[in-house]
């Protein structure tokens, strides 16, 4: 999410939402006790506002902690077996040029041996977060059980509200 986005976010559903920016022209002697005056407006503001429901937590958070879970169970499997290591590097190298820059940022991690494959992909960092979400891994047709899938989803939500 870019500063823009997250400014925006803050300013209509963040800390200052309601609160209007004002700027006037005071006496310097009165300074002091105008950002009194203001600081108490917007501490009377905040208390007024409803409290988020305990456990309510950012979807986009929950999303990439399940994306990280996934990730975990592609490292598992490329500790006994190369297989989706090749499929992976077989489906972005095949891609027509010129590729996006996640697609060379993933080249540049499937390139490695199988063992700093499975420690770099759930490794925590902005980067591979951005990563996951366009992973070259396939997992097999047993990890696309709907319930299944809702079963990881919400074991993202609770560690993501820890």
């Amino acid at each position: 999410m870019s500063v823009q986005e997250r400014i925006k976010r803050y300013k209509s559903t963040g800390g200052a939402a309601g609160l209007v920016r004002v700027e006037v022209l005071v006496p310097s002697e009165d300074r002091a006790q105008i950002l009194a005056m203001a600081a108490e407006l917007r501490a009377r503001h905040r208390a007024l506002k409803p409290v988020p429901k305990a456990g309510a937590v950012n979807r986009e958070t929950v999303n990439d902690r399940a994306k990280l879970i996934l990730h975990r169970l592609v490292a598992g499997h490329l500790r006994r077996s190369d297989r989706l290591l090749v499929e992976a590097r077989q489906r972005f190298k095949a891609m027509p040029q010129p590729v996006p820059d996640y697609v060379r940022d993933w080249l540049k991690i499937l390139d490695q041996p199988v063992d700093v494959v499975a420690e770099l992909i759930v490794k925590r960092s902005d980067a591979l977060t951005r990563l996951r979400t366009a992973s070259p891994f396939q997992l097999s047709a047993a990890y696309d059980d709907p319930a299944w899938r809702r079963r990881v989803w919400q074991k993202a939500k609770l560690g993501a509200a820890k």
